[in-house]
């Protein structure tokens, strides 16, 4: 075999050697890029699950709050307007999302706590 033979073949491999580490680079990001998108996609979920959790939890606290005045108006107790101050103070505490606790017995609102700023409502029938 020549020189120039020789020199042709370690072209051809060298060559076949670049192609196949290239093939397998392109592979290696490829699978990385879908582990880090299937990273993201768990954390986006987990994200999500986790809020969804977080405002059934509130909301099952709010329809608690809810239940508990209509417990009291259905028993046939005359709820005084301080007590149903102290209790929706007691009951909005640190939350930020109600605004304020209306008592509408028959669809009439008679009671409300915030009454600043929500003086329109009071009277109203909501029926």
């Amino acid at each position: 075999m020549s020189e120039q033979q020789k020199l042709k073949k370690l072209k051809i491999r060298t060559g076949i050697f670049f192609v196949a580490v290239f093939v397998i680079a392109i592979g290696c990001a490829h699978l990385i890029q879908r582990s880090q998108e299937n990273r993201e996609k768990l954390k986006a979920s987990y994200t999500a699950e986790s809020m969804i959790r977080r405002i059934e939890s509130q909301l099952s606290r709010y329809l608690e709050n809810s239940e508990f005045f209509k417990n009291i108006i259905s028993s046939g107790y005359e709820i005084s307007e301080d007590e149903f101050t102290d209790l929706s103070y007691l009951m909005k505490e640190n939350k930020k999302v109600i605004e304020a606790y209306e008592l509408a017995p028959a669809g009439v609102v008679t009671m409300i706590y915030l009454l600043e700023g929500n003086q329109k409502a009071l009277g109203m029938d909501m029926l």
